[in-house]
């Protein structure tokens, strides 16, 4: 009897050892890339992109244009964006995983191009 509790044990302290470090994956950053892909169209309207944020709840922001921005490398100054996140994509002990979703938009309000990249802080 000793022996199975030890092993419930082991195996117990080995699910969380591999949890704290590997986490909890609820979306991937392809997954939202290729339901971006199949739902926005080059072309779009900020509404609707707005529209298709809120359905998905990809916390949507409005239309707007920032004097200064950068994420990931990537400079988002003075271009017209309609940012959208999934928070908590991927959690673990010690880190947890945003993928952001960048719309660009041109000076007729139409969609040029998008970028879907993930974000990641520590939780401590």
């Amino acid at each position: 009897m000793r022996k199975i509790g030890l092993v419930f044990v082991v195996a117990f302290l080995m699910g969380a050892v591999y949890f704290s470090i590997f986490g909890f994956r609820t979306a991937s950053v392809e997954s939202l890339r290729q339901l971006t892909s199949r739902n926005v169209q080059i072309g779009a309207t900020p509404e609707e992109v707005i529209r298709f944020l809120a359905s998905r709840n990809l916390e949507p922001s409005p239309l707007f244009r920032p004097e200064a921005m950068s994420m990931n490398g990537r400079d988002y100054s003075g271009q017209n964006i309609v940012l959208g996140v999934k928070r908590y994509s991927a959690r673990a002990l010690l880190w947890n995983e945003a993928i952001y979703l960048v719309f660009f938009f041109d000076e007729y309000h139409s969609l040029v191009r998008y970028d879907v990249f993930p974000i990641y802080d520590d939780s401590l």
